[in-house]
């Protein structure tokens, strides 16, 4: 315990001489980190901003179909991100290609009578361009289903209604038959919203969008600084491990008290940042609802559960430096180790965003089970099986840490 004890010190000492050049490294690295969740949060509202898109009316509305239109855009909430214009086609075409309009709805000719008399054989054609095909052009494809079911269905049931009304002989019912119907349908339509109950969640994981990013902030902060110490850890020091275990220096203490140095320097890092997110939120600079709702004793539970992370990054980052021989091979490994994780991970989209495959596989990567440990520790629920698999990384890096030294020790001592 001794020898262990002096050779953990030995590393901090290490780690303390150097500390200056990491710091300004780190600091550099935050300085980025900030300006691209600048740039992300301002962006975010640029789209807001722009949610509503523009869709043009293509055909001759009369007045059945002109109503009902007019109703949709009266009651539905779409209302709020979509509006319809009355274009010519040329004129629809020209606003697609100009950027101003999203889409257009081509009405065929005689399309209600067409409907009257039960054929219905002219389809709505949605037209759109290759470059819309985002959210806004998957957006724009449901409201137009949902307008055109809306509108076909119930005419065609009022159309087949007066039809059958006339082959029966009773066509001086039709027109109170027709009034009834349709108060029906709109009535249905006004209250479509008392069908069910709609609960906003969050972006992620049950937390708030500001939540999101700033767990997925803190995580990505975390990963990229094993590019600052590259220099301390990385390169061939085989020579010293030998000489170390020829003293009585197992290779098992050597890591482990290398990984705590590391670890150390890791943790004092995430005391800095979390300091300053708490402090930019504290200053109104941005808002996380998850933190106002904290008091202090939450909020020092949180920061205590983060630490949880913080050793399974550390412990995977320095898997890395004992596999990675050579600085500059370390900084790119760990750059290009720390981009793969953070996508898969879900640090850049939530994972719902992602095929069904690669959310199964984000989900158990060690990014993605701290993230989503992060995120429920942060909305105060229960976090055990993320827990356990942060718990079953940590170990399992550190084992493969271990074998690989000791091979490469044995290795050098057969030379």
């Amino acid at each position: 315990m001794k020898s262990f004890l002096v050779y953990f010190t030995m590393q901090l000492k290490r780690i303390v001489k150097i500390f200056p050049t990491i710091l300004c490294t780190t600091l550099l690295l935050c300085s980025v980190l900030g300006l691209g969740v600048a740039m992300l949060l301002q962006a975010d509202g640029e789209d807001e901003r722009q949610l509503k898109v523009s869709v043009g009316l293509v055909g001759e509305l009369d007045t059945y179909m002109g109503y009902d239109i007019n109703v949709m855009l009266d009651v539905l909430s779409s209302r709020f991100g979509a509006e319809f214009v009355s274009v010519t086609e040329k004129e629809a075409r020209q606003r697609i290609h100009n950027g101003t309009m999203s889409a257009y709805v081509l009405l065929p000719e005689d399309l209600v009578e067409n409907i009257s008399m039960g054929k219905n054989d002219k389809p709505i054609t949605y037209v759109t361009s290759d470059g819309k095909r985002g959210i806004s052009g998957i957006v724009m494809d449901e409201v137009v289903t949902v307008i055109a079911e809306l509108i076909t269905c119930p005419q065609s049931s009022i159309f087949g209604m007066q039809n059958y009304l006339r082959d029966v002989g009773r066509e001086d019912e039709i027109w109170q038959a027709t009034e009834e119907l349709n108060i029906i349908y709109i009535t249905a339509l006004i209250d479509i919203y008392k069908m069910g109950d709609r609960e906003i969640i969050g972006m992620a994981n049950q937390v708030s969008t500001a939540g999101y990013y700033a767990c997925s902030v803190v995580v990505i902060f975390l990963i990229m600084s094993g590019l600052n110490c590259s220099s301390l850890f990385s390169g061939n020091k085989m020579g010293l491990c030998k000489l170390l275990v020829s003293k009585g220096q197992k290779v098992g203490n050597q890591v482990l008290g290398e990984y705590l140095a590391y670890f150390l320097l890791l943790l004092t890092f995430f005391c800095m940042v979390i300091a300053v997110v708490l402090g930019a939120a504290s200053a109104g600079l941005f808002s996380v609802p998850e933190l106002g709702e904290m008091n202090l004793g939450e909020m020092l539970l949180f920061v205590l559960q983060f630490i949880v992370v913080v050793g399974v990054i550390s412990a995977l980052q320095f898997l890395v430096y004992e596999m990675v021989e050579g600085v500059v091979s370390s900084i790119l490994v760990q750059f290009i180790l720390a981009v793969a994780l953070g996508y898969i991970g879900g640090c850049f989209y939530p994972l719902s965003f992602m095929p069904e495959g690669l959310q199964l596989l984000g989900g158990l990567s060690p990014v993605g089970a701290a993230l989503k440990y992060a995120d429920l520790c942060l909305v105060q629920e229960a976090a055990w099986k993320e827990l356990g698999l942060l718990v079953i990384y940590l170990v399992l890096f550190l084992l493969l840490t271990i074998w690989i030294r000791k091979r490469r020790v044995e290795n050098e001592a057969a030379l």
